[in-house]
């Protein structure tokens, strides 16, 4: 964190009261006869626009749209030049004037006068926190296979990418990076399959099967099948000894069968449920070598097995933590003669023979050689001696063992270094300390108290459910109080709750938030911020915002936003004095409630943002929000006026790659203002001074 007493930086002021552009052109009736220029209206008043072109002949007409789309005007003559557009801007934004040929060719000057704001600082540089590759680890393995080389695939989940070893240890290939969707690219791959030199991977984030060449990592196809959640893949084979692709949807509570090539064969199981037949949030399948399809059913803790043809035969699992027993299975796969590995949400790998008799466990609970802490995969080699792996996905290791058991050497297994990140998505700032939700690794890292800018601890590790006391995808942070004392609120976000510590990371022990949609619950808060002893929660997947009173805990009030267009997505929120500004991210606007009783006072941005998910605000009521797929920055007056646009796509100072969570710290009268920015993908942050 930045300490009070910093030194203020000098500051480069770009004054902009009106301004003028020209543009020039040409347009063709019978060629290209439509051109369009933009321009920002920072202020409202009058927007003057004069067209004007070289040949006589040539008819040419004006237009001018608002930052909406709309067409508010149009010159009155067709013929006449200069032709010419006067009118009265009452919002902000980017406005377009359009000129077109109605008749013959032309060469056409456009000027155009319009409102600009008062003073606009640019914001300037200070530092940068984290950054680069040191924060991911060397592997987050939620998927494991193995070809009958002894390749091994694993699904990195992540580091979006898919990596392969050879039968040594060796890295053959890894593919794979953030981006937006395209062929090759991959968005929380949780599972790989291999099947004749190819590798089908389970792109969860993107919802989609993707093929890979096995031999370099290349991109072949991605089906067309658009999944819920799908968690595994596995190949097998029919009834008859046909390749088969089995595909884990756990949000449809089924497995689904498809050709190696993406046709659809059938339907396995329904739910969500605990009869005969039925599943609960699979995730994973495999096949004997008659085509009977087993199962790890997950919240059923147990292993289903169905025939061929998907007719439910029965199963088998008795609830434990121990050896042969099961908790929520994770993973599945079967040998060569049939027998059937299990790896367990208990840390065991645990095989079986077909009809469910317990031989033996590879692995066992704990942190060293051989041990697992989160194992989610297991993989079986081909052969009467096969190995076996386990992909140990928070240790970020896959192990490996002899049959029988015997610990072998491992793959990955190199952490991520302190003080780095991988997708940094919120933060909390005071004039001690900087925390930030380094949401991949699944903790919170504070900075500052000696050095301002300097690491000092960590705390977290993946924990899912209610009561247990890890994060899960956890994305902001905010400062708050307890008796007096400083404490921290952090938005666990796919646990559904918001959970409250001590700075060096000790639980205070409150929280409050479960998984649901009634008021007093929470659905992937992505966002919190305090206001005196309460708390505004972004409850994202709600598409509300709430005020809990933390002492209660109790909900004040929820608010859903503008009645006509109601939040969607929100996902940051602020507070500055008695306001909430909000990130209304899928509406692609800012919205402002009052904190008192979350009724709306006003909206901006729509129009010009593209998919804000951060906000804050100035101590003088600028606004600075990041709209995160354009990888900018853009300021608004307190009035929502717009002022200006900051930064570009890139790695280096001033540039970002999905800028997330934004934060404002102000070390009192005569020091500066600070930006700091969740600079996601580029895996920092970066502070900035704005005034």
């Amino acid at each position: 964190m930045v300490a009070a007493s910093l030194t203020a930086l000098s500051l480069t002021p770009s004054w902009a009261w009106a301004a003028t552009k020209t543009f020039t052109g040409s347009v063709d009736a019978s060629g290209t006869k439509w051109r369009a220029h933009t321009f920002d209206v920072t202020a409202t008043g009058a927007i003057d626009a004069t067209l004007d072109w070289d040949n006589t002949s040539a008819n040419l007409n004006l237009f001018l749209y608002d930052p909406s789309g709309t067409l508010v005007a149009q010159a009155i003559s067709k013929t006449a030049k200069p032709e010419t557009i006067t009118y009265d801007a009452t919002v902000t934004g980017t406005w377009k004037l359009g000129v077109k040929a109605l008749s013959g060719k032309a060469t056409y000057t456009l000027v155009v006068d319009f409102p600009s704001g008062g003073a606009v600082v640019v914001p300037t540089y200070v530092r940068t926190i984290g950054g680069g590759t040191a924060g991911h680890a060397e592997m987050y393995p939620s998927g494991v296979e193995v070809d009958s080389s002894g390749n091994v695939y694993v699904a990195d989940t992540g580091d979006d990418q898919v990596q392969s070893y050879d039968a040594s240890g060796v890295l053959r290939w890894s593919v794979g990076s953030r981006g937006n969707k395209i062929l090759g690219r991959f968005y929380n791959p949780r599972d790989v399959a291999y099947l004749n030199g190819k590798v089908y991977v389970a792109d969860t984030g993107y919802n989609r099967v993707q093929m890979l060449n096995a031999s370099n990592g290349s991109a072949i196809s991605a089906w067309p099948t658009k999944f819920g959640t799908i968690m595994g893949v596995g190949a097998g084979v029919d009834g008859t000894g046909n390749d088969v692709i089995l595909v884990a949807e756990s949000s449809a509570n089924a497995i689904r069968v498809y050709r190696p090539d993406g046709t659809f064969v059938r339907t396995v199981g329904s739910g969500p449920g605990s009869g005969l037949g039925q599943l609960n949030e699979p995730r994973d399948a495999a096949t004997d070598p008659s085509g009977n399809i087993y199962v790890a059913d997950y919240l059923n803790s147990r292993i289903d097995v169905f025939g061929p043809n998907g007719s439910p035969l029965g199963g088998w699992g008795v609830k434990g933590t121990g050896p042969g027993q099961l908790m929520r299975p994770y993973g599945i796969d079967l040998d060569d003669a049939g027998n059937v590995y299990v790896a367990d949400s208990n840390n065991y790998i645990h095989e079986f023979t077909a009809d469910g008799k317990f031989l033996r466990v590879y692995g066992s609970p704990g942190a060293g050689a051989g041990e697992f802490s989160m194992l989610r995969r297991v993989a079986v080699a081909d052969g009467t001696d096969p190995k076996v792996y386990g992909a140990d996905l928070w240790a970020y290791k896959v192990e490996v063992f002899a049959q029988g058991g015997a610990y072998l050497p491992m793959l990955g297994g190199a952490p991520p270094a302190d003080g780095f990140f991988n997708e940094p998505y919120g933060l909390a700032v005071d004039p001690t300390y900087t925390f930030v939700s380094d949401m991949v690794n699944q903790r919170v890292q504070r900075f500052g108290s000696i050095d301002p800018y300097g690491y000092e601890l960590k705390w977290g590790e993946r924990g899912w459910g209610e009561g247990n006391p890890g994060f899960n995808w956890a994305r902001d942070a905010t400062i708050g109080s307890k008796d007096g004392s400083e404490t921290v609120w952090v938005a666990d976000t796919k646990n559904n709750r918001i959970t409250e510590f001590w700075p060096d990371g000790v639980p205070t022990g409150r929280t409050f938030g479960s998984g649901g949609s009634a008021v007093g619950q929470l659905r992937w808060p992505f966002a919190v911020a305090s206001y005196g002893p309460d708390v505004i929660v972004a409850d994202t997947r709600n598409d509300r915002i709430q005020r809990w009173d933390a002492s209660g805990p109790r909900v004040v009030w929820s608010s859903s936003g503008p009645s006509g267009v109601p939040f969607s997505a929100p996902k940051d929120v602020f507070v500055h004095g008695d306001d909430v500004y909000v990130a209304d991210t899928l509406n692609k606007r800012i919205v402002v409630l009052s904190a008192a009783n979350g009724s709306v006072l006003r909206t901006f941005g729509a129009g010009l943002l593209r998919g804000p998910e951060g906000v804050a605000v100035e101590p003088n009521g600028s606004v600075w929000v990041s709209d995160t797929p354009v990888s900018k920055l853009v300021e608004y007056s307190s009035a929502g006026a717009y002022l200006q646009t900051f930064g570009s796509v890139g790695t280096g100072n001033e540039e970002f790659n999905q800028p997330a969570h934004l934060e404002i710290m102000t070390g009192g009268s005569g020091e500066p203002v600070l930006l700091f920015v969740a600079d996601w993908w580029n895996d920092r942050i970066q502070v900035f001074d704005v005034g």
